[in-house]
């Protein structure tokens, strides 16, 4: 499921998986990287910034990002 598509905040302590990154966000030359990554939102919740974006903080394996424009979707424990 894309949040991307429900457009409300996801809290932290969510976890995420990277879907793409906006080529107006200054990681987007790390998307090959970060593409597909499952990750978790830190700190405060990643806020909508309108388009399907989403603007927040995610730890991805050992390394945090600031994100300004990133699509995520829900990843479902079993």
């Amino acid at each position: 499921m894309l949040f991307r598509s429900r457009g409300a905040s996801v809290p932290a302590g969510r976890t995420v998986r990277v879907e793409e990154i906006s080529s107006l966000d200054r990681h987007w030359r790390d998307r090959e990287r970060l593409t597909g990554q499952t990750c978790t939102v830190l700190v405060g919740p990643l806020e909508p910034t309108g388009d399907g974006w989403y603007a927040g903080r995610l730890l991805c394996g050992k390394d945090e990002w600031q994100l300004y424009q990133v699509a995520v979707s829900a990843v479902v424990s079993p």
